[in-house]
């Protein structure tokens, strides 16, 4: 959804629980001004335009979780036994993540 900058004040952090355990989502990590990711390429046409990165799909079963929560996570993926798969979560070393508990 593209919506206007000046916008960002009306959203909030929000978590994503996941086996108990709670991932922040902060509002820049969602919030993605159009600016910054055309970087060089970007003209004044942009300057107040930003994007949500968060899509709402009714009909899936299942979540795709993509760079508005991965922001801020070191992520490891463990599938070299497909019948117990593994995923972890921690924060980098430069995050405004909490720790994962």
């Amino acid at each position: 959804m593209i919506v206007t900058c000046s916008e960002k004040t009306w959203y909030q952090d929000f978590s994503i629980w996941i086996d108990d355990y709670q991932f922040d989502v902060l509002v820049d990590d969602y919030f993605l001004s159009m600016n910054k990711m055309l970087g060089d390429a970007s003209s004044r046409e942009y300057d107040d335009v930003c994007m949500l990165g968060i899509v709402d799909d009714y009909n899936s079963t299942y979540w795709t979780l993509g760079d508005s929560f991965l922001r801020g996570y070191y992520s490891i993926f463990d599938n070299d036994d497909h019948s117990n798969a593994k995923m972890g979560f921690a924060p980098h070393s430069s995050s405004d993540k909490p720790f994962v508990e």
